[in-house]
């Protein structure tokens, strides 16, 4: 059977490297983490077979790989139910709460596929809010506290939200200074967060490098030719960021 896996390069990091650090970061995963993972992991998979079979990859590929993929749609979810019911086993009742952020965001998502309106901006940060959100759940499972789980999320929201402006910018369908803009609004917020006690200075410091990122975009006003290398950048700065939250012990 034909993967079809999913296309969006950039996706796989707003999905993964939120994902790794929580596993990763303050304490080691349970099984209930790993199950969160793996139903994360496998909905994300299901996104492009979807597509196949609504025809938005084209009616070549619904006529010739439509049915497969319907077939392997039916498999992910239900893999990704086996998982979910399994993590719910595991996980406290009061908890369960968690595993709705990241699926209410993503039925959000949804109305924009249905309407082919997926790579707008509007949905594009959606989607990037949404496949980040699966780190709070998997924190949670750990016994992470919420405050420090949401942390990890904000620092991504910004990372990703910011870095889908400048790579819009840099494809020339908006303004590169939104990506300057929305990197200012975030720390300026953040500073103003911790001002108020809301929120440590190791996360204040850990949203450094992504206004970095929007400067350096925004100086540099590179052409789509270096999509590649921006994305690069993007992990980088990502790795970096979570670097810094790991000092937070």
């Amino acid at each position: 059977m034909t993967l079809l896996l999913p296309r969006e390069h950039g996706a796989y990091g707003q999905l993964l490297l939120p994902l790794l650090a929580a596993l990763g970061l303050w304490g080691s995963p349970r099984p209930v983490s790993w199950l969160i993972g793996l139903t994360a992991v496998v909905l994300f998979w299901a996104h492009e077979p979807l597509l196949v079979w609504l025809g938005q990859r084209g009616t070549r590929p619904k006529r010739e790989r439509g049915r497969r993929a319907g077939w392997l749609i039916l498999l992910l979810l239900g893999v990704a139910t086996c998982a979910l019911f399994a993590g719910l086993k595991l996980l406290p009742r009061g908890l369960w709460w968690a595993l709705g952020l990241p699926a209410g965001l993503g039925l959000l998502v949804l109305p924009w596929l249905l309407l082919h309106k997926e790579k707008t901006t509007a949905a594009e940060l959606l989607v990037a809010v949404a496949l980040s959100a699966w780190a709070v759940p998997v924190l949670l499972s750990k016994g992470v506290a919420l405050s420090r789980s949401l942390q990890l999320w904000l620092v991504m929201v910004e990372l990703f939200g910011v870095a889908v402006l400048g790579v819009r910018g840099l494809m020339q369908k908006l303004s590169i200074g939104w990506s300057l803009g929305a990197a200012g609004l975030g720390l300026i917020g953040s500073l103003w967060a911790h001002q108020l006690g809301l929120l440590p200075e190791q996360v204040v410091v850990a949203m450094l490098p992504t206004c970095g990122l929007a400067f350096v975009l925004f100086l540099a006003r590179p052409g789509p030719r270096y999509l590649r290398q921006v994305g690069f950048g993007i992990l980088a700065v990502a790795l970096l960021e979570i670097l810094l939250l790991a000092r937070l012990g």
